[in-house]
């Protein structure tokens, strides 16, 4: 498994301590050995106690507030594209299973013996393995599930170069068959499905940006290009993205709301 830890980290927070809405631009797993509390993240709120662990998927906004003395113990890591998708959320860690392999990584982490590098790679393995489990992830999907797992895959890594061949690897199809599942499954190609998830997430940021910077949120986006965003955000909407722009602050101005309840 290609996995590997940027960093782990023990903090002991005191009853009422607020952590502000940050992210990560990597996994990361919030460990909470004592305490409760709530942290808010993928549109909701969730009430922590001891030991429970909180899944957090990359770039996921996130923030915390504590309740009572709360000892927690976070970590970002790069994960192995080639497994499951980490399902966000706040779990518990019934068998003590996701704390043990913790506590070895921070033991590795702090005496620094020979070979500590390749034993943390390994228990972040094992401990990933736990996370699978408790969280009900499977490894042995079939059928529809897999091109369910390509769709989420999509989802979260839309603004990467996503290569349609590894990912048919991956839900274990040819290229070719791949993309005729995916289509019945989804009424779409994978390439159909990753643009116009783009343009959804682009359509979102001009929102909440204007078309300021217009070239940012389509490289934001996974476009290689202002050029090739624009060509593609026409085609789908049928405006250009400063023309979507436009029609958004103009119905602000006259106190309409495009696409909302009338």
């Amino acid at each position: 498994m290609n996995h590997s830890l940027h960093f782990l980290r023990r903090a002991i927070h005191s009853p009422g301590h607020q952590v502000d809405w940050h992210s990560h631009p990597i996994h990361e797993i919030v460990y909470y050995q004592t305490g409760t509390g709530t942290t808010q993240f993928d549109h909701t709120l969730y009430r922590y106690e001891p030991r429970t662990f909180a899944v957090l998927p990359a770039d996921s906004s996130h923030n915390e507030q504590t309740d009572t003395q709360t000892d927690v113990m976070f970590f970002c890591f790069d994960y192995d594209p080639c497994l499951p998708l980490l399902a966000p959320g706040l779990y518990k860690d019934h068998s003590g299973g996701v704390f043990y392999w913790i506590g070895q990584i921070h033991r590795e982490l702090t005496c620094r013996n020979s070979h500590s590098d390749e034993a943390v790679r390994c228990y972040l393995g094992l401990l990933l393995i736990e996370v699978l489990r408790l969280t009900g992830t499977r490894t042995d999907v079939s059928g529809n599930k897999q091109t369910l797992y390509a769709a989420k895959y999509i989802e979260q890594y839309y603004n990467q170069k996503i290569q349609l061949n590894q990912l048919a690897d991956i839900c274990g199809y040819s290229t070719d068959h791949f993309r005729h599942v995916f289509k019945e499954e989804n009424g779409m190609t994978p390439t159909q499905y990753i643009r116009n998830i783009r343009i959804d997430k682009s359509k979102q940021m001009i929102l909440e940006q204007g078309d300021k910077n217009l070239t940012a949120i389509a490289l934001d986006c996974g476009f290689a290009s202002l050029s090739q965003f624009g060509s593609v955000f026409k085609q789908l909407t049928g405006q250009s993205p400063s023309g979507f722009a436009k029609g958004l602050a103009g119905a602000a101005i006259d106190g309409s709301n495009p696409g909302g309840p009338g």
